[in-house]
């Protein structure tokens, strides 16, 4: 399916607003990964800033999704769920150490450093 822009952004202002019942046609992997704003953000990064990836996300979580969309400053939806304090909603396969310790941005910062540095505890 190719993705739709528009769909993508009434998705991501459906999941800003809370509203995600009124999108749920829009909920595909396209939508969630195409690009909405100039920050090069996508909704699966507004997911993870608002802690909803598993309700308009599970069935389309996969390795690509998560750890290949990439806004401008290199943050995947990984990155924006340890720096809004919400690791715990990304599925098990995805809490590892090795995407703690190994998944980089632009600025060489890890999902473990963000949590480290905003006060996330217990990571694994």
């Amino acid at each position: 399916m190719q993705p739709n822009p528009e769909h993508a952004q009434i998705l991501a202002q459906a999941i800003e607003t809370n509203r995600l019942p009124l999108a749920a046609a829009y909920i595909t992997e396209a939508n969630l990964t195409t690009i909405i704003n100039d920050r090069q953000e996508a909704p699966i990064h507004l997911a993870a800033k608002h802690g909803v990836l598993p309700q308009i996300a599970s069935p389309l979580l996969n390795r690509k999704t998560l750890l290949e969309t990439r806004d401008n400053f290199g943050w995947t939806a990984c990155h924006w769920a340890a720096f809004y304090g919400s690791w715990e909603q990304l599925p098990p396969e995805f809490r590892t150490r090795e995407i703690l310790t190994g998944l980089t941005d632009v600025h060489g910062w890890t999902p473990i450093f963000l949590m480290a540095a905003y006060g996330v505890v217990n990571p694994l």
